[in-house]
This record gives structure tokens, C-alpha cells and sequence, in this order.
């Protein structure tokens, strides 16, 4: 496709429009922390929104619906959100990265 101009990432042909705003997410309050490897020059960071879908989840075993219904996000919304954390965490384990971990309420 030759002088369309513009290509999302994903290959949509559209930037941000089209998209639905960003909503309020609800999570509980998170202290900042960081996780180093002694060698380790990259960083990863989770943002607080990130690291409550993976308490949530993967800590509590709570079911994705009930999960996201505890951030205040659709479904689908909850799950890009833990896919998206669990790449960054195993990226850090596997490529020997710093974990940053932003703290505070997150409103997005």
C-alpha cells in the first residue's frame, strides 16, 4: 500500500481516533519500588494499574470479570491490561531487566 500515509502498529491505517477514551481506573494504592540485577542497564516499568490486574489475577486467582469489575474496566480492557503486564515482567525475567514499579492511584 504505496503513499497511504499513516499505518497504526497494528496495521488499522488510523492513530488514535476511533479509539474509546481512556477510563478511570480503580486500583488500590501501590508504593514505588525498584528490582535490580546487578548488571542490569534496561528497565521495565509496571504501572499501578499493571501491578493491581496481576494481584488480582494472578495472586488472588480472581476470575477476569470480577477483576475487572475491582478496576473499573471492561473485561476485554482487564485482560490487555494483565497480557500486557505478564510480557513486561517476563521480558525483565528473561532478558535481565530492572522491574520499576510507579506508585500511587492511577487514574487513566
Amino acid at each position: 500500500m504505496a503513499g497511504t500515509g499513516f499505518q497504526h502498529q497494528h496495521g488499522h491505517g488510523h492513530g488514535r481516533r476511533g479509539r474509546r477514551p481512556k477510563s478511570r481506573r480503580i486500583v488500590s494504592e501501590i508504593a514505588p519500588r525498584e528490582f535490580y540485577t546487578s548488571d542490569a542497564v534496561e528497565a521495565v516499568v509496571l504501572l499501578p494499574a499493571e501491578v493491581e490486574a496481576l494481584r488480582l489475577v494472578d495472586l488472588l486467582g480472581m476470575d477476569l470479570q470480577s477483576a475487572a469489575q475491582s478496576l473499573g474496566v471492561s473485561k476485554s480492557t482487564a485482560w490487555r491490561i494483565v497480557k500486557l503486564a505478564r510480557r513486561k515482567v517476563a521480558d525483565a525475567i528473561v532478558n535481565g531487566k530492572r522491574i520499576i514499579v510507579k506508585g500511587g492511584a492511577q487514574s487513566a
